[in-house]
């Protein structure tokens, strides 16, 4: 007999499409998910899969683009959210259709949360389409939903993990997909095609360009990934150390003009910039903050937030089984980036199961 799930589906926008692929990932090892719970897009893609169109929602999503995601936005200058989020749950309710939580075949609890009580809400009955549209309410981006005297906005605004709505369900174990993961997923890869660095082959026939070589990347990827920890402070010493003989040696082996005058400029260019640093240590101005909208900002205090909430979560109940999906996978609106979100999710269900 096939082993049961209750599934928590995390909070955390277009990293929700991870969702897709760990479903697809336990379907396929033969696990029957007997309970959904879900927290914005975690209710969405929970709510797509217990009606039977994840196929149709994951096709749909896949042919997203940032044109097509901005042609379904209805913005609004007068109302408290950005996005009223009618044209968008339009294309969800034709695809889904008109059904009550209830009837679905499998037990699923939407998850919001209302300002006015500062309380968690759990939609598991009535139409599915509008428990979906209150639970993924980001503020600041979609109109949040007013029902009989509350106002509800994202369910992860108080619990981006909703382990206990699968509690009851008495499944054989409870898996949680968290969407706000520290440790990057690997990548999948054949053992097979490993070579031990002795037999590698270093040496780039003459005819190939510094740049284009394994040896080229690796001078430039030494330059992004220098260590100057062991450093009480920065050092134009330090950086002339990165200049070693071997380095000048490889690019005069070359001896090809293109390749000097690249060498050459790309030292220019790397001293320039770690002058300027070096200045900005030494006399004390502050270095520019990263450029970052309003959005941007409201979106980033949310993550956090939500990573925070989700550990206080965990400890309470603890999942059998956790998949992290990390947490820089993607920004909260690159939704068009669903097929390589797809692709994560499966990775790290394959990972953790």
């Amino acid at each position: 007999m096939a082993k049961t799930v209750s599934l928590v589906l995390g909070s955390g926008g277009a990293r929700g499409y991870a969702h897709i692929g760990v479903i697809e990932v336990l379907e396929e090892k033969g696990y029957k998910i007997k309970a959904i719970s879900g927290a914005s897009m975690g209710a969405l893609v929970g709510g797509v899969y217990a009606a039977g169109k994840l196929p149709e929602f994951k096709e749909w999503a896949s042919d997203f683009s940032v044109l097509g995601f901005i042609k379904l936005l209805d913005f609004s200058l007068r109302e408290p959210g950005a996005i009223r989020g009618e044209r968008l749950f339009k294309v969800i309710k034709e695809m889904v259709g008109d059904v009550k939580i209830q009837n679905l075949p499998i037990e699923f609890t939407a998850v919001a949360t209302d300002l006015i009580s500062q309380k968690e809400v759990w939609f598991q009955q009535g139409s599915l389409t509008r428990a979906m549209r209150a639970s993924i309410s980001i503020p600041s981006l979609f109109t949040p939903v007013s029902l009989k005297g509350m106002l509800l906005v994202d369910g992860g605004v108080l619990n981006p993990l909703p382990i206990i709505p699968t509690v009851s369900a008495h499944a054989d174990m409870i898996v949680a997909v968290d969407l706000a993961g520290k440790e990057s997923c690997p990548t999948m890869m054949n053992a097979d095609d490993a070579v031990p660095l002795d037999e590698q082959e270093m040496k780039q026939p003459e005819t190939e360009s510094l740049i284009s070589t394994d040896a080229g990347k690796e001078l430039i990827n030494e330059y992004a990934s220098h260590d100057f920890s062991h450093s009480s402070s920065l050092s134009l010493d330090t950086f002339s150390d990165l200049f070693t003989p071997e380095i000048e040696a490889l690019v005069a082996e070359h001896n090809k003009p293109e390749d000097v005058d690249w060498w050459e400029g790309f030292k220019t260019r790397t001293s320039r910039w770690y002058k300027s640093l070096q200045t900005a240590v030494d006399e004390g101005p502050q270095i520019p903050m990263i450029k970052m909208g309003r959005i941007d900002v409201i979106h980033q205090a949310i993550d956090t937030m939500q990573s925070s909430l989700a550990k206080y979560k965990v400890a309470g109940y603890p999942p059998d089984v956790m998949i992290q999906i990390p947490a820089k996978a993607c920004g909260t609106l690159d939704f068009q980036k669903a097929e390589e979100l797809i692709q994560l999710g499966r990775e790290c269900a394959e990972r953790a199961l």
